[in-house]
């Protein structure tokens, strides 16, 4: 995982504070960087593809590599590959403090796709916006490479640039599919269950949290993303514990009470169920390798 392979921490030549930001083509990551064995991150990553093919698992979701693709992985979540061959192109690996000292304060709120990437964490870049997130990107590297003056403000100004393509991309989309209000709902239903996953397993909440009946919420997600509001809250929980399993050493009876379930029985069997697994044969699939 690419997390493990460049820590690198500098210090910013306006104040004596540190910052952890760094960029490299992806062809010098070494071998390991892309286990199939799955990792947590704990820095923001955004992965650019030039060229490869595979596929790229977040938080257990697969995604089709395919040539000029921003990957985003945000801190916490799980990440490895399926490749034949490494991709090319380039990876950033940051912190919220690098847009502080960069001049761009919450910089990545400002922008639909790094808001909804929760749900989607791939976004497709065409021509000619493709050739210019590319160019930015090399300029980047030259920046970072030389850290000549002011290089840290160069650095911030063209990620700004290039996160201005991504949120033009995504409104071309958005206009394309003239967002709906059932559209609306959906993604406040994602955003509610992203921060009330833990306490709340219920759909009666989040549909009576949104002001609409749990038959309405459930057919109006899945008319708009494919799958039903219940089989997506369950789909989350499942990655939460999934995390917790692979990246923590706590027994399962206390994973199942940090998720808040009545008892641990009750959480096997979910999980059984959803995954066709017990939480220790999961555990014991990856646990084992290391």
């Amino acid at each position: 995982m690419l997390t493990d392979v460049f820590e690198i921490t500098l210090n910013s030549d306006r104040s004596p504070a540190a910052i952890s930001f760094c960029i490299a083509p992806l062809s010098e990551a070494p071998p390991i960087a892309f286990s199939s064995q799955p990792r947590q991150h704990d820095f923001l990553t955004l992965i650019w593809i030039e060229s490869g093919e595979g596929k790229n698992v977040i938080d257990f979701n697969q995604y089709e590599v395919h040539p000029h693709q921003f990957h985003l992985v945000q801190p916490g979540q799980v990440q490895y590959w399926q490749v034949e061959a490494p991709p090319k192109g380039y990876y950033l690996r940051m912190t919220e403090d690098f847009f502080l000292l960069s001049g761009n304060t919450r910089l990545l709120s400002e922008f639909y796709w790094c808001d909804n990437a929760r749900a989607n964490p791939v976004l497709n870049f065409e021509q000619p916006q493709a050739s210019i997130v590319q160019a930015h990107l090399q300029s980047m590297m030259t920046e970072y490479t030389e850290q000549r003056r002011n290089w840290i403000d160069a650095i911030g100004a063209s990620l700004r640039l290039i996160l201005i393509q991504a949120q033009r991309q995504q409104f071309q989309k958005l206009q394309a599919l003239k967002t709906t209000a059932g559209q609306m709902l959906v993604r406040e239903f994602l955003d509610l269950v992203h921060q009330n996953v833990l306490q709340e397993h219920k759909l009666t909440y989040y549909a009576q949290s949104l002001g609409v009946t749990v038959g309405h919420l459930s057919e109006t997600t899945k008319a708009v993303t494919g799958t039903p509001a219940g089989q997506f809250l369950r789909q989350r929980l499942i990655v939460e514990a999934k995390r917790r399993l692979l990246y923590s050493e706590l027994p399962v009876t206390q994973i199942a009470k940090d998720l808040n379930f009545d008892d641990s029985s009750y959480f096997g069997r979910f999980f059984k169920r959803e995954t066709s697994q017990t939480p220790r044969q999961f555990r014991n699939k990856y646990v084992a390798v290391h």
